[in-house]
């Protein structure tokens, strides 16, 4: 599995994201907004971390962590 952020002017207004997985792109269909996007299994490094915000904002030790945790008897 490989993340690949990449820039083409030609096509995208801005850096894109992928995710190549067995040497195939796998498609972001969660964040995909475009027909570009679509076609190729992209999506905006903006628009990627949009949709992730929720997860990505999760740390170790944190509210969520712990409360998810403690509901589980995982601590």
């Amino acid at each position: 599995m490989i993340w690949e952020r990449f820039t083409c002017k030609e096509s995208f207004d801005g850096p894109q994201i992928r995710l190549v997985l067995n040497e195939e792109t796998y498609p972001l269909s969660s964040c995909a907004k475009t027909m570009q996007d679509r076609k190729y299994g992209t999506c905006s490094l903006e628009a990627f971390t949009r949709v992730n915000e929720f997860s990505t904002s999760i740390s170790f030790g944190g509210d969520t962590w712990e409360a998810v945790c403690a509901s589980e008897g995982l601590l």
